[in-house]
């Protein structure tokens, strides 16, 4: 396995652990019902679990399978993850506070996610255009 199939593999890994406790936290929440505003991490959780486990796992299967020779996955990674890391705090900040510095953050979040998912369509395209490598 290549070694950025590896890094988005376990990325992914360290993600999929995190959403899990963030998904437990939530439904003792909902049995126990000790924070009013536990509701407020749901689209983080949703965030980690989809973009941060399933998308990245997908990605190092392609990039260990498919791309053989990468130009864009630094960047990738680092926009992909920089943008969760903004997302995943911004969203429950948000909810509690409204703040437009917040909100900014998580658009900025949500637009370095879509810019890591361009990259990663690019080079892939660009593999199945050449015909692999």
């Amino acid at each position: 396995m290549s070694r950025f199939a590896q890094l988005f593999l376990m990325t992914a890994l360290v993600y999929l652990g995190l959403g899990l406790v963030l998904h437990a936290v939530a439904m003792f929440d909902v049995w126990l019902g000790f924070n009013p505003l536990a509701y407020t991490s749901v689209g983080s959780t949703m965030q980690v679990l989809l973009v941060g486990w399933l998308s990245q796992s997908v990605m190092a299967l392609l990039y260990d399978r498919l791309v053989k020779s990468p130009r864009l996955v630094a960047m990738t990674w680092a926009c992909l993850n920089g943008g969760l890391a903004l997302t995943i705090v911004g969203q429950p900040a948000l909810a509690l506070t409204g703040s437009n510095v917040v909100g900014g953050l998580v658009a900025m979040g949500g637009l370095l996610q879509a810019a890591g998912g361009v990259m990663f369509v690019a080079e892939v395209a660009r593999t199945i255009k050449k015909g692999g490598d």
